[in-house]
């Protein structure tokens, strides 16, 4: 099993490095490094977060004046994250969602998305977050969106801020509440601090074939199972009419300090865009 998001998060996970400010791209000059260059500390250093597992977190707290899509002057809105590749832009690193807020023009999702892989830090151009409103009945609504660049220069304590809104006319729409944080090495987070293993067993997808983004023959369904900072995936089906897959994973628990988590569980389609298609959410105070 694999990797990638969450809800919760320990104090711990607060202190990794991060900045929740909005920095412009920096211009890159592309210079050839001398022999004594290469050997500086500076240089072996990049070169090494480059090999390792980064992770970039983004908790999506909330948001405020939102513009209200149905007849009732409300809305049903909820945060697309996506994480744009700087060296393919076309293909994004990681693009996920957060839950359904309902009527509500001041939503407080509290919802954790994450991209890790190697070198992502270096690699991620930007991420942009699209409000969207939920719709039963028909397409959803695009709100507006925020977009952060500069995620290589994001050091120092994590902190919460807000983020002006733009519509599709480039006009303010609100503002939405973020905390980003990286980590150079996302191993270090994963088992520290755990009084228990988690046994997850995901054994099959029911009547997923007659979901809309169902494409037969093209879906590759998968799930993803998010705790704190910790993500396991499934492997990728690939042109099944039926979803099986009957894979086992182990999430590290700590019984006092991850009280207040939730297992979150996210049916992924791995296409260009990495949608999540559906989520159930289980409540570790609740149910452990």
């Amino acid at each position: 099993m694999g990797c990638c998001s969450s809800k919760g998060r320990t104090e711990d996970e607060k202190q990794q490095n991060a900045s929740g400010g909005m920095e412009p791209k920096p211009e890159v000059t592309v210079t050839s490094k001398s022999d004594d260059e290469k050997k500086s500390p500076e240089y072996s250093s990049t070169s090494a977060i480059d090999r390792m597992d980064n992770r970039i977190t983004v908790h999506v707290l909330q948001a405020r004046h939102l513009l209200g899509m149905d007849s009732n002057g409300s809305c049903d809105p909820y945060v697309k994250v996506t994480f744009t590749s700087r060296s393919n832009p076309n293909k994004p690193l990681e693009q996920s969602r957060t839950r359904v807020i309902r009527k509500n023009r001041s939503p407080v999702w509290n919802d954790t998305v994450a991209c890790e892989g190697v070198g992502v830090i270096r690699d991620c151009l930007s991420i942009t977050l699209e409000v969207w409103d939920h719709d039963i009945a028909k397409k959803d609504d695009f709100l507006a969106q925020a977009t952060l660049t500069g995620i290589e220069g994001m050091r120092g304590p994590a902190l919460p801020v807000w983020l002006p809104l733009k519509d599709k006319n480039n006009k303010d729409s609100g503002e939405i509440q973020v905390e980003v944080s990286v980590a150079e090495d996302s191993n270090t987070l994963t088992i520290r601090d755990w009084t228990h293993v988690l046994e997850l067993t995901i054994g099959e997808g029911v009547d997923l074939e007659k979901m809309s983004w169902f494409k037969k023959g093209h879906s590759k369904p998968y799930v993803r199972m998010e705790w704190g900072t910790q993500v396991l995936h499934t492997s990728k089906l690939k042109n099944t009419k039926e979803c099986h897959w009957n894979e086992k994973g182990f999430l590290f628990v700590h019984e006092k300090n991850n009280a207040h988590y939730y297992l979150q569980i996210t049916v992924m389609e791995d296409t260009a865009k990495r949608e999540g298609f559906g989520q159930g959410v289980v409540s570790a105070q609740k149910n452990f």
